[in-house]
């Protein structure tokens, strides 16, 4: 679905050694994020033991395969969890991403230890007596154990404080902006454009299908056009921002020495320079990817007969 859409580079969220052969071999540009989450003190080296053995089972890296680590959130993923995960990410030279901010139940866990996800560890029985919230904001708390300093991949960040955001221009770490996955559960304002402001380095992401209607970038792109974001930076959002984020260098732009991915885009004759730029032609129902490019080579072309 992504190569068909256009997409040449994603990051992959992946929870076992199933399916890893058929990833590593794919023609898309892939960094594959190995989840690890966990709440139960007691479990704590069998959770330890598991990311260790998908890590090494995972590697090497390719060309167009990058293996990479994801600790879950810290709703659902103690600090011992995270302290653990960076420390694979520094010692195999990994990217390093974790789903933060998201809801403001999040937010009421880490401040006050109170909330729907102390009821939802309750309901599952995964005990979390010893546990003492942070009295932080989950931006604040990332600080605090030093995952900034890794420059992660922070995805969502729906909810931020000024200082918040101030952590993460600081710290250089990328933000992955999911719109439609956003509208999907119905939140607040996101505080896009304060993170433009400030000069951090915003990425589109999909959320996969568990909370959107499809993989296309496009439709990603008729969200953003509504939030009547600066134009050029929409277009660095899906592009060059999004490599940065996954820690791609010289991909996303069209220049001289930098991977020459390309997608072709059949545009309805009806809308050529009438309807404003090139990216609200691409909006178009009727316009439709012909072909998907990655380093060079043609990997996906769609047949319109």
């Amino acid at each position: 679905m992504s190569l068909m859409a256009g997409t040449t580079t994603i990051g992959n969220i992946h929870q076992s050694l199933d399916g890893l052969a058929t990833l590593k071999s794919s023609p898309l540009r892939m960094v594959v994020f190995h989840e690890t989450l966990g709440f139960n003190p007691a479990l704590e080296s069998e959770y330890a033991e598991r990311i260790e053995q998908l890590i090494q089972r995972s590697l090497p890296a390719t060309d167009c395969y990058r293996p990479a680590i994801t600790p879950h959130a810290p709703y659902s993923t103690r600090l011992e969890r995270y302290q653990h995960s960076l420390e694979l990410a520094q010692a195999h030279n990994m990217r390093l991403s974790t789903h933060i901010s998201e809801t403001e139940a999040e937010i009421q866990f880490l401040k006050c230890g109170t909330g729907d996800f102390i009821e939802l560890l309750d309901r599952f029985g995964i005990p979390h007596h010893d546990w003492m919230p942070p009295q932080i904001s989950p931006i604040a708390y990332l600080d605090q154990l030093g995952v900034l300093k890794a420059q992660p991949q922070l995805v969502h960040c729906n909810y931020l404080s000024e200082a918040d955001i101030r952590l993460i221009a600081n710290s250089r770490s990328s933000v992955v902006f999911c719109p439609r996955s956003h509208q999907y559960f119905q939140h607040h304002h996101h505080p896009v454009l304060r993170l433009i402001s400030a000069g951090v380095n915003l990425a589109i992401g999909t959320d996969s299908l568990a909370s959107n209607w499809s993989l296309d970038m496009k439709d990603e792109l008729k969200v953003l056009f509504d939030l009547d974001l600066p134009r050029p930076q929409i277009l660095d959002m899906l592009t060059v921002n999004g490599a940065k984020s996954l820690g791609w260098s010289k991909v996303g732009r069209l220049e001289e020495g930098w991977q020459a991915d390309l997608i072709a885009v059949s545009l309805p004759a009806q809308t050529i320079g009438t309807i404003g730029s090139i990216l609200e032609q691409i909006c178009q129902l009727e316009a439709h990817n012909l072909l998907t490019m990655v380093g060079g080579k043609i990997v996906c072309r769609i047949d319109t007969s």
